[in-house]
């Protein structure tokens, strides 16, 4: 995890930090996404839980997001959610 602390545009961010996730004190953007902001947090996909975690324990009022989403990932955002899937055979 780093803390850079540093104000940034989401494309700085995505050439920086690559398939990680950036937590943001966002200063510009609506609430699905970033224009700019300044980077509180960069993480795994294996620290982001903890840190999100953290953050929303404290009551920090940050956006996140991951700077690249890979082929054949998924991210989901919700409380309650399901995903089905059907294989179609010709």
């Amino acid at each position: 995890m780093e803390q850079p602390n540093e104000l940034m545009t989401w494309e700085e961010m995505k050439r920086r930090y690559p398939s990680k996730w950036v937590i943001v004190d966002k200063k510009e953007g609506n609430s699905s996404t970033i224009r700019t902001g300044i980077v509180k947090y960069v993480a795994t996909d294996d620290e982001i839980d903890d840190i999100w975690c953290q953050c929303l324990d404290q009551g920090l009022n940050y956006d996140k997001a991951r700077t690249s989403v890979e082929a054949f990932s998924g991210i989901v955002d919700g409380i309650d959610f399901s995903i089905d899937v059907e294989a179609v055979y010709k």
